[in-house]
């Protein structure tokens, strides 16, 4: 999943002129079903582009989380979350 939101935002950048580095990393929980009876993961993805004020890096991602093949086959998931945060190198 990361690498293919990483690459899809890495092809934006690139198509609108942009070096601007870029990054998803995740964080997955392994979580007891409601009913008590079973198990999911539950997935947190943290994307975040190098020198974008974050009202663009979200309209980037939001553009890759619509254009990202993986996005597309989990789309409308309740255990996955996509979040854009502050870029640290």
């Amino acid at each position: 999943m990361t690498t293919c939101l990483n690459a899809t935002i890495e092809s934006l950048l690139s198509a609108r002129g942009m070096d601007n580095k870029s990054k998803v990393t995740a964080k997955v929980q392994l979580r007891r079903e409601a009913s008590g009876v079973g198990y999911y993961f539950q997935v947190y993805l943290f994307a975040s582009i190098e020198g974008l004020d974050m009202e663009k890096a979200e309209t980037l991602v939001r553009s890759a989380e619509k254009r990202c093949p993986v996005s597309k086959l989990t789309q409308g998931s309740e255990t996955i979350e996509i979040q854009t945060v502050p870029y640290e190198g």
